[in-house]
């Protein structure tokens, strides 16, 4: 079957079955598309750990706060 007999066979359908092959479609290519994860999901939650982990303590509230009003003072001002 080529390209065009297709294209006009499906121009035939409902609508409804239109959509259901677009949404299939655009399943599929998502997935064809999508990188390619080098390590296995199960093993990201100890991978994002490490990311997290820090030497410095945490800063405390008040500094937090003070950062993002001077953030915001910065920004707008």
């Amino acid at each position: 079957m080529r390209y065009q007999d297709v294209v006009d066979e499906i121009k035939q359908w409902p609508l409804d079955q239109q959509l259901l092959l677009l949404e299939e479609m655009t399943r599929i290519l998502r997935t064809e598309l999508a990188p390619k994860s080098e390590l296995p999901p199960q093993l990201a939650p100890a991978v994002w750990r490490g990311m997290l982990k820090t030497a410095a303590p945490a800063p405390a509230d008040q500094d937090l706060e003070d950062a993002y009003t001077q953030y915001l003072m910065d920004k707008y001002l």
